[in-house]
């Protein structure tokens, strides 16, 4: 199979220049590093790009204050409510909102904008951003959250970017780990294309164990 739209050869990938400042395991990156050998012609053209100041760990800090502050707002009656009050975890979100300043909602509104701002320069730049799915591997249903899990996929939902994720390979544990795509809005299908060309390329899809009745 070929790259879909984008001419074999012709697609410029985007690249970001250290995975490990973004906090990305260094497991993590091994994979990912071997999944993009794998990918040559797929990929077409790379390209190193760089972020400049945007930092998308604030990225994705400013979006959750936003948030917890608009639903703070939404569910003030539920917050109100005796009789069926919401979980303490929720309740606690809410309340560090509700802590923050109008000059720290209308910095984190500001950080959002630009996010839309850097997706237009970036994807003048190149067809496709290529980075792991999460900085790190699977962890236990029981396990806490990290609090990096969203660093690398929340700059395409602030953006307004279609992004897609395909198994990239598996880490010493034999947990899989996922290869992130971001294309420009408006790209969806070419990258759903792209998307099933990579992953038959790698052909990384982690084996289910299979549940049988009775």
């Amino acid at each position: 199979m070929a790259p879909p739209d984008w001419e074999p050869g012709r697609l410029r990938s985007g690249f970001l220049p250290d995975l490990a400042v973004l906090g990305v395991a260094a497991d993590v990156r091994d994979v990912f590093a071997r999944a993009v050998d794998v990918l040559g012609l797929e990929l077409g053209e790379r390209r190193t790009v760089d972020l400049g100041d945007h930092d998308l760990a604030r990225m994705r800090r400013a979006a959750l204050l936003v948030m917890e502050a608009e639903l703070g707002d939404e569910l003030a009656a539920d917050l109100a409510d005796p009789v069926h009050p919401p979980s303490p975890r929720l309740r606690a979100m809410l309340d560090f909102a509700r802590a923050r300043t109008a000059v720290d909602y209308a910095a984190a509104d500001r950080r959002i904008d630009r996010a839309v701002v850097l997706a237009r320069e970036l994807f003048g730049e190149v067809d496709v951003l290529v980075l792991p799915t999460v900085p790190h591997g699977a962890y236990g249903v029981g396990e806490a959250e990290r609090a990096g899990d969203a660093d690398l996929t929340s700059f395409a939902s602030l953006a307004g970017c279609p992004a897609i994720s395909v198994p990239m390979g598996l880490l010493a544990d034999g947990l899989p780990v996922g290869l992130q795509l971001v294309g420009a809005p408006g790209s969806d299908l070419r990258l759903l294309e792209l998307a099933e060309v990579c992953a038959a390329r790698l052909d990384a899809a982690p084996a289910y164990p299979v549940q049988r009745d009775g």
